[in-house]
């Protein structure tokens, strides 16, 4: 039974290590490179459930490996989420970058298949004081009979609780028209 048991725990420490939640697949030992974030806004912080939550497997949508940060005392940030359908006002999945003109693009570069979410509403919120969050780049995702999206570097922000992450009462809620 002990040999078992010791042969079981070999085989899922090594299943732990393919799927590291704060450094690339590539093997480069980097998630994203670290100037993509503001430093003078957020700090890198140690949470590993956080990064391990955001973090999923290929061909699943989220990201494919995450860091945790936290918002500085004194600073603020927007973030924004596009949703509609089946995906909800206050989802857990957001981005820093306000949507451009093109629903094509933006499902690629977010990979988010139509029957997940329909695109046609933002919501714009700040942050509370404090406030963590794990952020890395696109993980592929599979739609079914849509097409699918393969991995993007598109930074996507998780929140593990967004409704006590996120001001509520400073969020704007918008219709969303994309351009043709």
């Amino acid at each position: 039974m002990a040999s078992v048991l010791l042969a079981t725990v070999v085989l899922l420490s090594g299943c732990a290590s393919l799927f590291s939640s704060t450094t690339s697949p590539d093997g480069s030992g980097l998630c994203f490179v670290p100037s993509r974030i503001d430093t003078s806004t957020f700090e890198r912080v140690g949470d590993s459930a956080l990064e391990r939550s955001a973090t999923r497997l290929p061909d699943s949508g989220g990201v494919r490996c995450a860091q945790a940060y936290r918002l500085k005392a004194g600073k603020t940030a927007s973030v924004y989420r596009v949703y509609g359908g089946k995906g909800w006002r206050f989802g857990r999945w957001w981005t820093f970058t306000r949507p451009g003109t093109d629903s094509a693009s933006y499902r690629k570069d977010y990979e988010i298949c139509r029957a997940w979410n329909s695109l046609d509403s933002l919501a714009v919120c700040a942050l509370k004081a404090g406030t963590r969050f794990a952020i890395g780049p696109g993980q592929s995702a599979v739609c079914g009979n849509d097409p699918g999206y393969g991995t993007s570097d598109s930074l996507q922000i998780f929140f593990a609780n967004p409704q006590t992450d996120l001001d509520i009462a400073s969020c704007r809620f918008e219709p969303l028209v994309w351009g043709r």
